[in-house]
C-alpha cells in the first residue's frame, strides 16, 4: 500500500477528535484505565493546541484516508533532562491510528524516523503512561528502548523511550571515514 505523511490542518480538527473518542472506546473495552476521566478533557484540549501550532502528521493511503497520527513535540521537560541531549531528538506524542492492528501506527513511526534521520537527529523519543506495560511491549517491538521510568505525582505518563534513527538515512562516505 503506498502511503505519505502530511501536516494536518483544520479540516482534520473534528477527525482528530473522533480518533481521539474511538481511542479511549478502544482501551477501556480492554480495561485499560488510560485516556479515561479527567485525561479526556485535557488531552482534547491538547489536541486543539497541537493542531493549532500545526503539529499533527498524518499518515494517509494513496485514497488519501487518514490511517494514524502523532504530534510532533518539544521534549516533556517534566520527564526529559538536560543530561539526555534534548536537541539530538525528536519527539512524538498522541499517537492514534484508525484501525488497530493494521501496522499504521508502525508505519507512522517509521516515516517520523526517517523524517528525524534526514534532520540529522539521532533519536526518535516518546513518552507514554508508566502503567500501561503492553503499549510499553509494542515500543520494544518496533525498536524503542526504556530509557527509565519517571514519577511526577501530577502526571500517569513517565515510561520513557527511545529509538535509534541512524540506520533510517545512508550516511555519506567521508562522514563513515573521518
Amino acid at each position: 500500500m503506498n502511503t505519505y505523511l502530511r501536516t494536518c490542518d483544520e479540516g482534520d480538527r473534528k477527525l482528530l477528535h473522533d480518533l481521539r473518542r474511538k481511542s479511549e472506546e478502544w482501551l477501556a473495552a480492554k480495561g485499560v484505565e488510560q485516556y479515561q476521566g479527567v485525561w479526556s478533557a485535557r488531552a482534547h484540549t491538547q489536541i486543539d493546541k497541537l493542531l493549532d501550532e500545526r503539529r499533527f502528521v498524518a499518515l494517509c493511503d494513496g485514497a488519501d484516508r487518514t490511517l494514524a497520527v502523532g504530534a510532533l513535540v518539544g521534549p516533556d521537560m517534566d520527564f526529559w533532562t538536560e543530561d539526555d541531549d534534548l536537541h539530538t531528538a525528536w519527539y512524538i506524542a498522541r499517537l492514534m491510528v484508525n484501525t488497530h492492528g493494521t501496522g499504521a501506527g508502525a508505519t507512522l513511526l517509521d516515516g517520523v524516523a526517517l523524517a528525524a534521520a534526514m534532520d540529522g537527529r539521532k533519536y526518535l523519543r516518546l513518552d507514554c503512561w508508566r502503567t500501561n506495560i503492553a503499549l510499553h511491549g509494542y515500543y520494544e517491538t518496533k525498536g524503542f528502548y526504556k530509557v527509565r521510568l519517571v514519577e511526577v505525582s501530577h502526571r500517569k505518563s513517565g515510561a520513557l523511550f527511545q529509538r535509534s534513527v541512524r540506520d533510517k538515512c545512508p550516511t555519506p562516505w567521508d562522514a563513515i571515514h573521518e
